[in-house]
């Protein structure tokens, strides 16, 4: 973010109907703060007033997602700083106190030196919220806003500004109330509905092209894979019309627009493809399942010598296990992600903190360069041309990633390979793929990178069916020729109106769907 990049590349995240995209003179203003402050997080990343900073920036150009990730690390930085006893402090009021001496000309004015830091990072923390609460509005996360105050109240009681925004979200949440009141939904969904802001899904214009594409490096791995898991499919460019093509750093981001084929004829009910990943999660903490697959137990589980608790029900899941993520959890103690009462409340299980902790656990295990390089996230492609909101939650997209990461013994604010840039577009790529069984007692989710490349029809030639465990088998609902491309289907019932089709499609894609059955039915 430091580098160079064009403002005139950004298109913003906010979801606020009234949010207006800055005018070019002030988005060349807010691209020259966030590239100054983006250098003073490099320099100095526990001086919580350049985090501060390039929040405000990032906010100012319409990307409130990035900019809550930003001033709620300086909100973390202010309350190391202001604890003599934190290690973390001493290093927040060091950069932050040279910081302070330099722009005060090396002179104090009379004040105690601590004592002007502490009011200055007391300064700075009031502001971070404030940049905190303005973004979330911009997300729609008027629960989230609820939650905020409070914490900022907790910290600055004698504050007139905070109690207006419990009001204001106060409001905004009774209105929400009122608009779904009417809707023929499940309670758990309107609980989901009312606890969720959302984002828009788009790509960051400093993200290098690379990370844009799929390499001919990872498609020959995938290809290798399939000999395996689906010895009569193969991976080429699809039939399906690609999504628009994105402009970052002045190039075009080409899409990859790959598919799955028949390379034999498959028969009717004939296996196409299983996929057994070792990103499949769930949010109970439920030893009673296989600490991969989340699949029922044989009478004599598997086990490992380091971690007895642990137990998985193949050779295959302990392997992947043991091969893809668990050194780097081994012995650490992640029960507060399954505290169930954000769960409770939100209706629908949250998958996303299980998720990022399996998938950051697989970067710091593979020890990739980058995260964007892991090949299971590489896999994937997010769904950057859609206009249907996603949907987005403090806890689950900025909170719970940063505990999850110091938990790993990552140092969020200096290790700028986990800046949150590149957690939500982690995010964003694993909306766009997961899949799972969310209200069962259980609920689970897995991300399966074969499975990714198979894409959607409103009429299916494979279903997709599972045992209760995250191995995803594909069926063949008919017989497919060798050279015909695969698909299935995304929605629960394909029987359902072209215009209520189109409604669901619309989180994945950008324009109609262009399968056989809707250009029938045009």
């Amino acid at each position: 973010m430091d580098q160079a990049w064009n403002p005139a590349e950004c298109k913003p995240t906010a979801s606020h109907p009234k949010f207006n995209p800055p005018s070019a003179t002030l988005a060349k203003q807010a691209y020259n703060k966030i590239r100054w402050h983006a250098g003073g997080v490099v320099d100095a990343p526990y001086d919580p007033e350049n985090w501060y900073r390039r929040a405000s920036g990032l906010c100012d150009i319409g990307y409130p997602d990035l900019a809550i990730g930003d001033a709620y690390k300086a909100t973390l930085l202010v309350d190391a700083g202001l604890d003599y006893s934190s290690a973390l402090g001493e290093n927040v009021r060091l950069q932050f106190g040279m910081s302070l001496w330099y722009r005060e000309e090396g002179s104090w004015g009379g004040v105690h030196p601590a004592d002007l830091v502490d009011v200055s990072l007391r300064m700075i923390q009031d502001a971070a919220f404030n940049v905190i609460l303005h973004s979330l509005g911009l997300l729609q996360a008027y629960t989230d806003v609820l939650v905020v105050c409070q914490a900022a109240m907790s910290r600055f009681p004698e504050s007139t500004v905070y109690p207006q925004y419990l009001l204001v979200a106060r409001d905004r949440v009774e209105s929400i109330k009122r608009n779904i009141a009417g809707c023929e939904l499940p309670q758990k969904h309107l609980d989901y509905i009312l606890h969720n802001g959302r984002a828009l899904m788009r790509p960051y214009p400093w993200i290098p092209a690379e990370y844009l594409r799929r390499s001919q490096s990872l498609v020959d791995d995938l290809s290798e894979s399939l000999k395996n898991f689906g010895p009569k499919c193969k991976i080429r460019s699809s039939t399906v019309k690609p999504p628009p093509l994105l402009k970052v750093g002045g190039e075009q981001a080409l899409p990859s627009g790959l598919g799955m084929f028949a390379t034999k004829p498959i028969p009717k009910g004939g296996r196409v493809l299983l996929d057994i990943t070792p990103v499949g999660v769930t949010t109970v903490n439920n030893p009673g399942v296989c600490g991969n697959c989340c699949g029922e137990l044989p009478a004599s589980p598997l086990t490992l010598q380091c971690c007895s608790k642990i137990v998985f029900c193949s050779p295959i899941c302990r392997s992947l296990a043991l091969t893809h993520y668990h050194s780097v959890l081994c012995g650490k103690d992640f029960s507060w992600l399954y505290e169930p009462t954000k769960t409770a409340l939100m209706g629908l299980p949250d998958m996303r903190p299980a998720i990022f902790l399996r998938l950051l656990a697989m970067c710091i295990h593979q020890g990739v360069a980058h995260p964007l390089q892991l090949p299971t996230i590489a896999r994937l492609m997010p769904s950057y041309g859609s206009n249907h909101p996603c949907t987005w939650n403090m806890h689950g997209n900025i909170t719970a990633p940063i505990q999850i990461l110091q938990a790993l013994g990552i140092d969020v604010f200096a290790d700028l390979r986990y800046d949150t840039w590149v957690l939500q577009t982690i995010w964003w790529r694993s909306k766009n793929n997961f899949s799972g069984e969310l209200e069962s007692a259980a609920p689970a989710a897995s991300i399966n990178p074969l499975y990714s490349f198979v894409n959607h029809s409103c009429d299916p030639n494979v279903h997709w069916k599972s045992d209760g465990s995250t191995t995803v088998e594909l069926v063949a609902v008919r017989k497919i020729g060798k050279g015909e491309e695969i698909f299935t289907s995304y929605l629960n019932d394909e029987s359902m109106p072209k215009a209520v089709r189109k409604l669901y499609l619309a989180q994945w894609f950008s324009s109609d769907c262009e399968c056989t059955k809707c250009l029938r039915e045009t």
